[in-house]
Formats: C-alpha cells, sequence, structure tokens
C-alpha cells in the first residue's frame, strides 16, 4: 500500500449520503466500489492548496468518463446540506478500494481556524 495517497475524509452519514450514492453508482460505479460517499479534505500530493474547498465528488475523472454526460442530463440537483461531524478518517489505496487507516474523532473538541482541534473547555 502506498503511504503517499492518504487523504482526509468525512464520511457521510446515512441520511445525507443516499442520493448521493445513488448518483455516484449510475455515474462512477468503479468509484463507488472503491469509498462510501465523503467529503475529501486533504489531498495531500494531488491538491497541496489549502484554498481547496471540502467537496463531495460524484464522478471522478480518473474511473469515469461520464462528467460532462452526468452534468448535462441534470438528473443530479446539487444541493448544500449541513450535518455533525463527529469525526475525521483517514484514508489510503490499498490497490483496490479506500482502507480506513484512522479515525480521528472530533467529540469534546473545536477546530480552530489553523486546522488544530482543541478541546472545548481550552482557551
Amino acid at each position: 500500500m502506498s503511504t503517499e495517497q492518504h487523504h482526509a475524509t468525512i464520511f457521510l452519514p446515512p441520511d445525507v449520503a443516499g442520493p448521493i450514492e445513488e448518483a455516484r453508482r449510475r455515474w462512477d460505479p468503479v468509484m463507488a466500489a472503491q469509498i462510501a460517499a465523503h467529503v475529501t479534505l486533504a489531498y495531500p500530493r494531488e491538491a497541496p492548496s489549502r484554498d481547496l474547498p471540502p467537496h463531495v465528488t460524484i464522478v471522478h475523472p480518473r474511473t469515469s468518463t461520464r462528467g460532462r454526460e452526468c452534468w448535462e442530463s441534470g438528473t443530479f440537483e446539487l444541493r448544500e446540506c449541513e450535518f455533525t461531524v463527529e469525526d475525521v478518517t483517514v484514508t489510503a489505496f490499498d490497490g483496490a478500494r479506500w482502507i480506513a487507516l484512522a479515525r480521528c474523532p472530533l467529540m469534546g473538541h473545536r477546530l480552530e481556524k489553523d486546522g488544530l482541534a482543541r478541546p472545548r473547555n481550552s482557551a
């Protein structure tokens, strides 16, 4: 397994993931089989810029050529949603699937602008 392909991800809760998983299975079944719907927080090598916003990918260009078709079909409605993040998971590609290497719970912590989680009772 490559140690250079670690990503920081937030897996979507089931009530949010449902329609996203459906679209991913339709438009990019390869990636949908490799990893569940998630928000990508960090790509260590692929996107070193800290300006890349967290996002959910429906069609990934490495595993599907149907991105334009998905967009032009209008079958998936873009929408904003909010949900409580309870942990961040470090994932890595093992050659077949993205596996979880570590789960970092956020309960009892607050996430600061510098990206560090600190206990809620600290200054």
